[in-house]
C-alpha cells in the first residue's frame, strides 16, 4: 500500500536489519523520516523508548544518516497457568544464551525487570524470580541496621541490672535515713 501511494505513511514493530524494511528503504520513493515530536511524545507514552536507527544499517549509505525515533520493548508473553518452575527455566536459559544469539541478531539485548510495578503487563513470579535471585537477602541488606539494633538493645539490657542496683541502694540509703529521723 505504501509502494502504491495509497498510504502516506506507516509505522513498522520489528527489529533491526529486518527484511521487509531492507526492502522498503531499497525503493527509492520511500524513505524513513524523523519522529519531530519524539520527545513530547515519550514524556506521554513512558512506556516508550529512545532509539536511534543507526546510519548505514540497511545497507552502505541506507538510511543516509542516523534517526532518532523511539521503540517498544519486546516482552515474552507466556500463558496464564504455565508453572513458575518452567518460567524461571526459560528465562535463565535466555540469559544464559544471550551472547550466542545476539552473534546472530546484533540487536538482540535482554534486561532483567527490577520489578513488576513497571511494565504494562504482570511479570511472572518465575520471571522475576530469576531476575532477583542475585539480589542480597533482607538480612544481608540491612545487616548493619539490625547489628546497631541489637547493640543498643544489648546495652539497655545490661544497663538494667545496674538501675535496680542503684534504685535498691538509694531506697536502703533513705531507709537508713528515716530510721535516723525516726530515732531522734
Amino acid at each position: 500500500m505504501l509502494k502504491h501511494g495509497i498510504v502516506d505513511l506507516g509505522f513498522v514493530v520489528v527489529g533491526m536489519s529486518n527484511r521487509v524494511i531492507n526492502k522498503m528503504l531499497i525503493d527509492s520513493t520511500l524513505h524513513l523520516i524523523p519522529f519531530e515530536n519524539r520527545d513530547a511524545y515519550l514524556l506521554r507514552k513512558p512506556k516508550l523508548n529512545l532509539y536511534t536507527v543507526p546510519r548505514g544499517i540497511y545497507g552502505i549509505n541506507c538510511p543516509d544518516n542516523d534517526y532518532e525515533t523511539f521503540a517498544t520493548k519486546a516482552m515474552l508473553i507466556v500463558r496464564n497457568g504455565m508453572s513458575e518452575n518452567d518460567i524461571y527455566k526459560v528465562t535463565e536459559a535466555l540469559f544464559k544464551k544471550e551472547s550466542e544469539i545476539s552473534n546472530n541478531y546484533p540487536f538482540f539485548h535482554l534486561e532483567k525487570i527490577e520489578d513488576d510495578i513497571s511494565n504494562y503487563i504482570p511479570v511472572n513470579s518465575g520471571a522475576l524470580r530469576y531476575y532477583n535471585k542475585d539480589k542480597p537477602s533482607f538480612l544481608d541488606r540491612n545487616i548493619n541496621l539490625i547489628a546497631t539494633l541489637l547493640s543498643i538493645a544489648g546495652i539497655a539490657l545490661s544497663v538494667i541490672p545496674l538501675v535496680k542496683e542503684m534504685a535498691k541502694r538509694r531506697s536502703k540509703a533513705n531507709n537508713v535515713q528515716r530510721r535516723s529521723v525516726d530515732t531522734r
